[in-house]
């Protein structure tokens, strides 16, 4: 990090909101946001392969299982030591590695964000953003939450410093996110 960049890692459940509060974050303040699924997807697209849910789960898995379960952290650390804003979000923390990682960089901390599973399950559903989405059951969801690589929200979460419930409307959850964010700023700048 080319300044002493606060260190915002998230770890959240399947659709409690992280990509919003990262859109917030990165309009608001001067932030840049780091996802491990951007390594996923360009290599999927790289392979010619669909972005599912499935295959960025099983590659992921892979990359952790071949290169080490911190694989992917190691490469959002090195992207974050060439950042020079306020604020890097690590969007995605999905391991206790990838975790570990993060919060061994100076000044870093943990979000956790989550909602009652039956919005979140709305929600990929409204968004569509994977294939498929659009008609997923609530059981399909539920067992979604049960791969590898989202199983461990919660175990991650109950570990973070804060815990944004995204229940309600977007300015709830903004207020939220400014009222851990701009303390921090503060504390940086003191």
């Amino acid at each position: 990090m080319k300044k002493q960049s606060i260190v915002i890692g998230i770890v959240a459940d399947i659709a409690a909101g992280k990509g919003t509060l990262a859109t917030y974050v990165n309009n608001h303040y001067t932030a840049k946001t780091l996802r491990f699924s951007t390594v996923l997807r360009d290599i999927l697209d790289r392979l010619y392969l669909e972005q599912s849910r499935k295959n960025l789960a099983d590659l992921a898995n892979a990359l952790r299982q071949t290169f080490g379960s911190d694989i992917l952290a190691t490469t959002l650390v090195n992207d974050a030591n060439n950042a020079d804003v306020d604020i890097i979000l690590v969007e995605g923390i999905r391991s206790q590695g990838e975790l570990d990682l993060i919060t061994s960089l100076p000044n870093a901390h943990i979000i956790y964000l989550t909602a009652n599973p039956h919005i979140r399950w709305k929600r990929v559903v409204e968004r569509n953003e994977n294939p498929g989405d659009a008609q997923k059951t609530f059981e399909q969801f539920q067992q979604d939450e049960t791969h590898e690589s989202d199983k461990y929200a919660t175990h991650l979460g109950a570990q973070a410093e804060y815990k944004i419930i995204n229940e309600q409307d977007l300015p709830t959850l903004y207020t939220q996110i400014d009222n851990i964010i701009n303390p921090l700023l503060h504390e940086r700048t003191n």
